[in-house]
């Protein structure tokens, strides 16, 4: 009796915000609108729990609990960045006969995604949710918490999505890393165990074998083994073809941490001795560009390290002859082939320096990716939006977006344990993966059931690396945290010009185009003109903000 009254609540709160949408769905933003928190008035009648013939309970079309999701079906417009098209996926031709909910899908990869996102802020013409990696913090607080164009999702996930919920209840941290700093909840997250770090440092061990040379352990014994990586022909092919150490420009901002902090984070922020600071201020930020800037003038660094595409990047690790002597990388397949990373290289643990005499290595990815997929005000009906998000929660269906479904690379077995199964011949597993499912919608994966998936020999080469780096991982994690609405406003712009001023000279002065020796000072000081204190006291603030709870 107790459940039939609340529903029956509930299903008046829904009717209201039906009505609510339909009044503002179709309007456009025309850039003086004001966030939409006032309480609206409307006359809105009852609208009663109903019973299907089958007895299902229901709220408009809409079942309460398992599937199908609605008796007519429904569709849902989502916006997400996939490089594949999501129509021809398997795995969400499943879902919409299980569910009975169409998916329209507004599928656009890399910066084109971006752009249509953008195009959507500024001309109102909302899709029912945005998903994938399209979205960060400052989009769910500018135009959630602030302009209302995301809605709250807190009491909705309450009442009909019992999955999400018990996942933000039991997952470590889950439901105070999505909550803003309103109180408010305004995505559905990815919630795993993730791996301990980000990019690794990969050295060629046969080159070293080749060279006669132990595992450095400090920068000074690196620079003496690239050296030798150079001069002694360690490929064997009579050519000096060797590149000694190769990444992409963003890469080497994670081997800063060889000079006891490294600059992992857009925001360039580390802790350090309980308090924040900005890294690329810091003497280890200037020790380590001079060493960077001294490997490239000898040759040592490759010297397209700021000109190369990802794609020209991998396709020189997969040349016919090894020709990277040590490089940067989530886990090295990818750049060198599975084959010739398994025969040639492994990781190199975290290095010394007269800055660390203790080796460091910045913090890996959080196991909550807070900004995955929020809701638009233009969503006619948010309650079956958030069961079909709790349904691909499901433990089976949460399994398959993250590794592709069932029987491509990975299957489950009778007795309900995972066998790995191995991408198509010349597909690697991570690009293949993309191919067969969106990778960043939401899902959960609790870590007893991570523990169960086994490994396949991609992600065991991370596990690897993450077995050689675990030690080293650095004590002072920057914790979760949100910008207020007001926070984000009063930095964006300082954000933007620090960011570009920072990756500018690191670029100038690594690639000797200028002397960071003689510029150190006044670079520090346009770094204070363009507003580095407001910048740190923000951050530091929100940072912080739940530090004593």
């Amino acid at each position: 009796m107790k459940r039939k009254k609340l529903l029956k609540r509930m299903g008046s709160i829904f009717l209201a915000c039906m009505m609510i949408f339909s009044i503002t769905g179709c309007s456009k933003n025309d850039g003086e609108q004001k966030p939409e928190k006032e309480e609206k008035t409307s006359a809105a009648s009852e609208m009663e729990t109903t019973a299907d013939a089958d007895g299902r309970e229901m709220i408009g079309n809409v079942y309460l609990e398992g599937l199908p999701l609605c008796k007519e079906t429904e569709t849902i417009t989502i916006l997400v960045n996939s490089s594949a098209d999501p129509n021809e996926m398997e795995l969400f031709k499943r879902f919409e006969e299980e569910t009975n909910v169409k998916i329209n899908w507004l599928a656009y990869s890399g910066d084109v995604a971006t752009e249509k996102k953008n195009l959507m802020y500024s001309s109102g013409e909302y899709p029912d949710m945005v998903c994938g990696w399209l979205l960060n913090d400052t989009d769910i607080m500018r135009y959630g918490a602030n302009e209302g164009i995301y809605i709250p999702l807190e009491d909705l996930i309450a009442q009909y999505a019992p999955r999400i919920q018990d996942c933000l209840d039991k997952f470590p941290e889950g439901q105070d890393t999505v909550t803003t700093p309103d109180g408010h909840i305004y995505t559905v997250p990815i919630m795993a165990p993730q791996p301990v770090t980000e990019n690794v440092v990969l050295i060629n061990k046969a080159w070293l074998e080749a060279v006669d040379m132990e595992m450095p352990a400090t920068v000074d014994e690196l620079y003496d083994v690239l050296v030798a990586f150079r001069d002694k022909d360690p490929n064997g092919n009579g050519q000096a073809d060797e590149i000694p150490f190769s990444t992409q420009s963003l890469g080497l901002r994670h081997m800063l941490a060889w000079f006891g902090l490294g600059d992992s984070t857009d925001q360039h922020i580390a802790v350090k001795d309980n308090n924040l600071v900005f890294v690329p201020e810091t003497e280890n930020y200037y020790e380590a560009v001079k060493f960077l800037n001294k490997l490239f003038r000898e040759g040592l660094l490759d010297q397209e390290l700021f000109t190369h595409s990802d794609d020209q990047f991998k396709a020189k690790g997969k040349e016919e002859e090894p020709v990277y002597g040590l490089f940067i990388d989530w886990s090295g397949p990818g750049v060198v082939g599975q084959e010739r990373f398994e025969e040639e290289y492994t990781a190199l643990p975290p290095l010394a320096s007269s800055m660390s005499p203790e080796p460091v290595w910045p913090q890996g990815p959080t196991s909550v990716f807070k900004d995955q997929c929020a809701i638009t005000k233009n969503a006619a009906n948010p309650m079956l939006i958030l069961r079909w998000l709790d349904y691909i929660y499901d433990e089976d269906n949460s399994v398959q977006i993250m590794k592709g479904p069932y029987g491509e690379l990975i299957e489950r077995n009778d007795d309900g344990s995972f066998s790995a199964l191995e991408p198509p011949a010349g597909e690697n597993m991570d690009s293949y993966r993309n191919k067969i499912s969106i990778t960043g919608m939401p899902y959960c994966i609790m870590p007893e059931i991570q523990n169960k998936l086994p490994l396949s020999a991609f992600e065991q080469v991370k596990q690897d690396a993450d077995d050689v780096y675990a030690a080293y991982i650095t004590k002072e994690p920057i914790p979760a945290y949100w910008l207020t609405p007001e926070e984000s406003s009063e930095i964006s712009t300082v954000q933007t010009d620090l960011d570009k001023y920072v990756k500018d000279t690191f670029a100038s002065w690594v690639s000797g185009q200028s002397n960071i020796e003689e510029e150190w000072d006044a670079y520090k000081e346009q770094l204070k003109i363009l507003g580095l204190d407001k910048y740190m006291d923000v951050m530091t603030s929100a940072v912080f903000r739940n530090k004593s709870n």
